[in-house]
């Protein structure tokens, strides 16, 4: 299984990860309720660029929703930061120091393709990446529906799958599964 998502270093020590968004095909409402779903990535993706700081300083900044800051001991999920902030909690007892994260989205948050999944994805890419920590792509799912459940309460998992996994995707929330189908052609929006 291969993740989706790039991440690579840079000589600065900046570190990029991106993933697609999503749309639900089958199962959208089932799927809350442990049953399965079909679940594709789109070709519309969120960047999210992590330059490590050398002090406990946090700074978001996004084109969407303009700049925020905090330090590490003070982080605490807030909107409309809430999914960045809320993958930067997970692993707040890891980190040693703060960073600055830049995100950029091909598409507005606003329309529906799985932005929270999107950049959840791609902010623990980069916290993992960052952390040198190696996990399995289904640990990584899970981990991104423990984060969107952190901040909204619910949440199936399964756009967090196909930001991970990406094209096609077969997923079952208990117990979790998360399978790559086969695709022809990338789904273009």
């Amino acid at each position: 299984m291969s993740f989706l998502f790039q991440a690579n270093y840079e000589v600065s020590m900046q570190l990029k990860a991106s993933a697609p968004g999503s749309l639900m095909l089958l199962g959208e409402y089932a799927v809350l309720y442990g049953k399965p779903a079909l679940v594709c990535a789109v070709d519309k993706r969120i960047t999210v660029t992590l330059t490590p700081r050398t002090d406990e300083r946090i700074e978001i900044h996004s084109e969407l929703h303009g700049h925020y800051a905090t330090t590490l001991s003070d982080v605490t999920i807030e909107k409309p930061f809430q999914f960045v902030l809320g993958a930067l909690k997970h692993y707040q007892t890891r980190l040693k120091r703060g960073c600055d994260i830049k995100i950029v989205s091909d598409f507005s948050d606003q329309v529906g393709l799985g932005s929270s999944a999107a950049v959840t994805a791609a902010t623990l890419a980069a916290i993992i990446t960052w952390l040198n920590i190696k996990i399995s792509p289904l640990e990584l799912i899970r981990q991104g529906r423990d984060v969107i459940r952190q901040v909204q309460g619910m949440g199936s998992g399964a756009d967090i799958a196909a930001a991970i996994l990406g094209g096609i995707v077969g997923y079952q929330p208990q117990p979790l599964s998360a399978e790559k189908l086969s695709t022809l052609h990338p789904i273009s929006v």
